[in-house]
């Protein structure tokens, strides 16, 4: 049995099974631990368990001080969350980063225009607000191992940033 990203088990031959190669990454970069040079650390899907994520972006702490997470959405759910998207962008919500720390907030290879989800803030999607309290919940995971990981108590984290790709036509703009 094989489960996939987005929820379901399927059974199929043990044969047909592999490991996942090349990820639709840029080529070259293995510079980083980051997964195949995507420009992330850990990638989040809904059946991940509490305790395999505590663990994966503990080491990632430990080993870079940062853990930069993607989160896998239904396609459904992505509808909802792209309308949630295009209409911050409507509004002039989302801005570009300066180039020289773009890389280090959302991840390599990935231009993007970002919003910042400060707690508190009311989101106009379910789905975001549900990722932000699982973001919440894993912070109290490895609260208890953020002094040895970090050697500073968690006492606060950055607020989640939403990210629309850019097209190819506002990309040529930056």
């Amino acid at each position: 049995s094989v489960q996939l990203l987005d929820g379901p088990l399927v059974e199929v031959a043990e044969d047909a099974v592999s490991e996942a190669d090349g990820l639709g990454c840029p080529a070259g970069d293995d510079s980083s631990r980051q997964l195949g040079g995507c420009g992330f650390d850990v990638f989040w899907a809904p059946q991940a368990s509490p305790e395999s994520m505590r663990q994966e972006i503990s080491m990632c702490l430990f080993e870079r001080g940062y853990c930069v997470i993607r989160f896998l959405q239904s396609a459904g759910q992505l509808e909802g969350t792209m309308r949630a998207a295009r209409d911050l962008k409507a509004k002039g919500t989302l801005i570009r980063m300066p180039e020289e720390v773009e890389e280090h907030y959302i991840g390599a290879h990935f231009p993007a225009k970002v919003a910042w989800l400060e707690p508190g803030e009311t989101l106009q999607d379910e789905l975001l607000t549900a990722m932000e309290i699982n973001v919440e919940q894993l912070a109290g995971l490895i609260q208890e191992f953020a002094e040895d990981l970090l050697g500073d108590s968690l006492s606060d984290r950055t607020p989640g940033i939403l990210a629309l790709s850019l097209q190819d036509d506002e990309e040529e703009d930056w």
